[in-house]
């Protein structure tokens, strides 16, 4: 999700919190960090499933929650 993806969202649904992109910072932000805990989500849910399963299946979920976490892991 991109910066102008969560301030169009925002003034979707009614933030009035300042004129200007600029007062939007803090809501970027916290879009930030709710994008990345549900990727992380995502990825252990993928990793859970993975137990279990067949050999293709159990690296194919591993490598989904690779793919899921790619650039936001900690």
């Amino acid at each position: 999700m991109t910066r102008d993806d969560t301030i169009r969202m925002a003034r979707e649904a009614g933030w009035k919190y300042a004129d200007g992109d600029d007062g939007y910072a803090p809501l970027w932000e916290f879009g930030v960090l709710l994008e990345a805990k549900v990727r992380k989500e995502c990825a252990e849910l993928c990793r859970a499933e993975a137990n279990g399963r067949s050999p293709l299946a159990f690296d194919a979920l591993h490598e989904c929650a690779d793919l899921i976490l790619e650039g936001y892991e900690e």
